[in-house]
């Protein structure tokens, strides 16, 4: 499978699998040909990505020569979504109504158009809030206010809304609209970055969930605490969430988190000297 990922492979032959199974039992077909064939197994360690970004990685993406069509703010959205751990939905329906003090309320609105009607709610229905790091309240800062609207499929009349993260709307001239996807400005972006866009190697936006989670555990914060900020379970968070480990990286943050009279920056300096 030197194009998919272990657990991909595993998930689409079960699924081939079950069909084929389907249209026997249904005598469909005269034979069932995949009934011989062994399921395939993967180790537990390669069932769960563990893909994060590095901090060198992070930089490469912001410095990176690429302009997506329709103006979309993929490079925003790459760090909100860094600093905040939350899903592409919950960002895409973001509005500016739902930060407050800076904090960001993830709830259930009846009102917010979507691509199938109104009404929109968080996984599972699992509303919470978020409070903002500055970097994250930095992006909001730099994203301007404007008015916009949100198509529902199969309706003419758009839906007034107050999107943060939005695209310049073609039925209307100098309107903005909801996003429904990003796939092809975040492929774009990872290319234009040198990073991995294709195949099971390549970044996904969910590793940014991932990326988040990592870099708030360095910080001290638990595991509970954790989980319950990106809208899981610690169960989830243990088994999905945990990303490679990286011995430079660990080193850089233990000495950040220890009071040695040395900061991070003057320790990265010093060992810079002492290598020329």
């Amino acid at each position: 499978t030197g194009e998919l990922a272990p657990s991909t492979a595993q998930a689409g032959f079960a699924t081939v699998q079950k069909v084929l199974k389907w249209l026997h039992e249904n005598e469909k077909i005269l034979s069932h040909p995949g009934k011989e064939i062994k399921s395939i197994k993967i180790a537990t360690k390669d069932k769960a990505r563990t893909n994060t970004f590095t901090p060198e990685q992070v930089l490469a993406v912001m410095n990176a020569d690429f302009h997506p069509k329709l103006d979309f703010p993929i490079k925003a959205y790459f760090l909100f979504a860094k600093e905040t751990g939350a899903r592409i939905g919950e960002i895409l329906h973001l509005e500016w109504g739902d930060i407050v003090n800076g904090i960001w309320y993830i709830k259930s609105k009846p009102k917010c158009p979507t691509r199938l009607g109104k009404g929109w709610s968080p996984k599972w229905g699992k509303e919470r809030p978020i409070v903002l790091t500055p970097a994250a309240l930095g992006v909001l800062e730099m994203l301007p206010k404007v008015s916009s609207v949100g198509y529902i499929k199969g309706e003419d009349s758009p839906v007034p809304a107050n999107f943060v993260f939005v695209v310049k709307d073609r039925k209307v001239e100098g309107g903005f609209r909801r996003v429904d996807d990003i796939d092809r400005s975040w492929q774009g972006l990872m290319k234009a970055a040198g990073l991995p866009d294709t195949g099971p190697e390549a970044f996904v936006r969910h590793d940014l969930r991932r990326t988040c989670n990592e870099e708030k555990k360095r910080q001290g914060i638990s595991d509970e605490q954790r989980a319950k900020e990106l809208g899981h379970s610690v169960k989830v968070n243990l088994s999905n969430y945990t990303g490679e480990f990286n011995p430079e990286l660990e080193k850089m943050f233990a000495i950040f988190r220890s009071s040695q009279g040395e900061n991070l920056l003057k320790k990265k300096k010093k060992e810079a000297s002492n290598e020329k």
